[in-house]
Parts: structure tokens; sequence; C-alpha cells
């Protein structure tokens, strides 16, 4: 190896630390958070409230539920039930969604890693 690569290794490692530090964190707690359906807004929930939100999709009805700060998908009525495996959404920038029955969660928040997708098309 070159002295060039060697710098090159050196410019590296010290710049991907401050990259993951800046951009690769989770944003801070979400205190709401946004459902969309097909490409409408479904409703903006508060994150402190418990409720459980049935949501009109594509395929038919998609379980949403809210509790002590975080919101997931219950049940959806889609095959393989990816949404439903993503757990549990509670930082700002976190999205979920069920793209076969077109409903998707955002979770609202800012703070280091803000909100990380400009947009998502289904």
């Amino acid at each position: 190896m070159t002295r060039g690569d060697y710098a090159v290794l050196a410019l590296c490692a010290l710049t991907l630390p401050a990259l993951f530090m800046r951009y690769g964190l989770p944003g801070s707690t979400g205190t709401q958070a946004r459902i969309t359906t097909g490409n409408a807004i479904y409703a903006q929930v508060p994150l402190s409230r418990a409720h459980i939100y049935r949501v009109p999709g594509a395929l038919g009805i998609s379980e949403i539920e809210v509790r002590d700060g975080r919101i997931r998908f219950n049940s959806s009525p889609c095959q393989g039930q990816q949404c439903v495996h993503s757990g549990w959404a509670k930082r700002g920038g976190e999205f979920i969604a069920c793209v076969p029955n077109r409903v998707s969660i955002s979770v609202l928040g800012q703070g280091a890693g803000g909100d990380y997708y400009d947009s998502i098309n289904f």
C-alpha cells in the first residue's frame, strides 16, 4: 500500500464515525404519528393517548395500536405481515408501512436524525 492509500484510510476512519453520529442515530422520541392510507392522510394522532385505530386500506382493515408513547400495526389483511412484524415505532422519523394494503405510519419528531424520509411512494 502506498502513502496515499494510508491517507485515504485515515480520512475514512476519521469521517465515518462523525457521519454516523450525525445521520445514523435515531431521532428524538416522537410526540405524534401520521397514519396515511392511499394518498391521503387518515389521521395525525398523539402518542401519549392509548387507542386502537381501525384504518381502511386497499385490501381491508388494518388495526393500529398506540400505547405508552409507541405505535404499531396489530393486524393487517396482507399476506406477509411484514408490517406487523416491524414492531413498535417511537422515534421521530421511524416509518412502518403495509405496502399491499397501502397504509403507512410515520412518527413525527425533532432532534438528531430527525425525519429520515423526504417522501415515500407506494
